[in-house]
């Protein structure tokens, strides 16, 4: 495949309605794309989560999901291995500023799916939390909620201080 078939199938994955379920083929194409286009893999993955408020409202069969719902079964490998690794976290993390809830409900599992061990990610959020914007450390904050419950204990450092400026 080409860079622009890649695109092409990027913009096609952009229009699936769901990801949650069966779609064992989109999730090994996102895998493949992230290492062939990687900032394109995250663009299309943060426009997915962006348009969850166009379709706001649906039950059941309509519901949109953006990612998987536990975003386990999603692995973006190319993403972590990038050199440009730092800054697509930085562009997941940026589109949390002035997200809606819905928005800031499937970021957290994309941050995770871009970075699991929160190897660019612990900087990236380090930035917000000495920002001193209250907007920007809660939602620093907030990303971090699509690991799993452990992350207090292996990251209480950065955890710490993302408590630390909110208190502030």
């Amino acid at each position: 495949l080409t860079d622009a078939d890649v695109d092409l199938l990027l913009s096609r994955v952009e229009l699936v309605r769901t990801l949650e379920g069966r779609n064992y083929e989109v999730f090994q194409f996102l895998a493949f794309a992230s290492h062939r286009r990687p900032r394109q893999t995250i663009d299309t993955l943060i426009r997915r989560i962006r348009a969850i408020d166009e379709h706001e409202g649906g039950r059941g069969e309509d519901r949109c999901r953006p990612l998987p719902y536990n975003g386990h079964v999603m692995e973006l490998p190319g993403v972590q291995q990038s050199p440009d690794h730092r800054l697509l976290v930085t562009l997941i993390r940026d589109a949390s500023s002035g997200a809606s809830s819905g928005q800031l409900f499937w970021l957290p599992v994309l941050f995770h799916a871009a970075d699991p061990n929160l190897a660019a990610g612990r900087d990236v959020l380090r930035e917000w939390a000495a920002s001193g914007e209250p907007e920007k450390i809660s939602a620093a904050a907030s990303l971090l909620r699509g690991f799993d419950h452990s992350v207090v204990f292996v990251e209480h450092e950065l955890v710490a201080e993302l408590l630390g400026a909110a208190s502030r």
